[in-house]
């Protein structure tokens, strides 16, 4: 009896110290969690995300929890990282996500792009709060530019009935409203946007539009003519409706005027296409196409008449296919246009060569 009593007090000593090991052991991981945390805190606090992830990540992997989870995503997303991000807050129970987690995986899948799952969280935060005026204007934008203008306004009005006073809002409701063809509301929102500094080509375009749009042809001109002036008058959209809203009042001369500007504005960059047409004959070059090549340099010289490389260039590629004749043709004109060349000891030793090419 003695041995047995003596066997059950060493079992229960044992048990007992069992207790306090795994006591031990789970204090230990508390305190490693709480550490590990507070650091990431600490970084997070000195917008050090990069850092705050490295805390947060060793956390993660020594006890996840929804706790760390959230604090790992929301550093991946302040660093770009937003397909981690997502793939993180995925992992959170449906029932567990708080509001920041839609907000969250709102933006990430913003950044990725990914309408259908950016949409359904836009819309599940909207629901919860259809004051967050940052989802609010990021949703109705991306409306707006997706032509889907009625989308943008209800999102909007939704949010205005609480708060009229928040101006990037009110922005991208008028701009629904233009959109839309209600005119005179996008007029007047923009109206209370230019008193509040708003005041840019958007702005002076979209207002002169609408007054346009509902015969207010004077008013209309004063604000197309300030748009068309936000754009150097190299605008062709505000160009034009500036010369048929002079047409309207009667200005012929200006409508002249403000028409030719609008015309000589969809006259293309001729040197800008004469490189684009260099570029692609280098690309036929390395091709060893040299007929090709020889076409695309051609267009390149109607385009810049006066570069003499050009002519150069052709030259050698119609050395390269065996015609003499029109070898011979570009190497003229080459010379013909070496006086705009650089005073260079190569561009001399170009033109002594070519002479030399002609002679033979």
């Amino acid at each position: 009896m003695r041995y047995l009593l003596m066997f059950v007090v060493m079992m229960l000593m044992q048990s007992s110290f069992n207790v306090c090991d795994a006591k031990k052991k789970q204090n230990v991981v508390v305190d490693t969690l709480q550490m590990l945390s507070s650091k990431g805190d600490s970084c997070v606090e000195a917008f050090d995300y990069f850092h705050a992830s490295l805390y947060y990540k060793q956390a993660y992997d020594f006890k996840q929890s929804v706790a760390v989870t959230r604090k790992l995503a929301n550093a991946y997303r302040k660093m770009g990282r937003n397909k981690d991000c997502a793939a993180l807050l995925e992992t959170v129970p449906s029932d567990s996500l708080t509001y920041t987690d839609f907000r969250s995986l709102y933006f990430a899948y913003h950044n990725l792009d990914n309408k259908l799952k950016f949409l359904f969280y836009g819309n599940r935060a909207t629901a919860v709060n259809p004051y967050d005026n940052e989802i609010v204007v990021s949703m109705a934008t991306y409306y707006n530019d997706s032509n889907s203008p009625q989308m943008a306004a209800d999102i909007c009005k939704q949010y205005l009935t609480g708060d009229s006073t928040n101006m990037l809002v009110l922005r991208q409701y008028g701009y629904a409203c233009y959109l839309t063809g209600k005119y005179k509301e996008a007029f007047d929102i923009y109206k209370k946007l230019e008193g509040n500094g708003f005041d840019n080509y958007e702005s002076t375009f979209v207002m002169g539009i609408s007054l346009e749009m509902i015969e207010q042809y004077d008013s209309a001109y004063n604000y197309m003519l300030r748009a068309a002036t936000h754009k150097n008058f190299k605008d062709y959209i505000s160009l034009h409706h500036l010369g048929t809203l002079c047409l309207q009042l009667g200005m012929n001369d200006e409508a002249s005027c403000y028409l030719t500007l609008a015309i000589n504005s969809l006259i293309p960059d001729s040197t800008l296409l004469a490189t684009l047409h260099k570029e692609k004959a280098e690309a036929y070059f390395n091709k060893q196409n040299y007929a090709e090549a020889a076409r695309e340099f051609e267009q390149s010289a109607k385009l810049s008449p006066d570069n003499a490389i050009t002519y150069y260039n052709i030259a050698q590629m119609y050395a390269a296919i065996g015609d003499r004749k029109k070898e011979k043709a570009n190497y003229t004109l080459f010379l013909q246009k070496a006086d705009t060349l650089k005073d260079t000891e190569e561009n001399k030793e170009m033109i002594k060569k070519v002479k030399e090419l002609l002679r033979k």
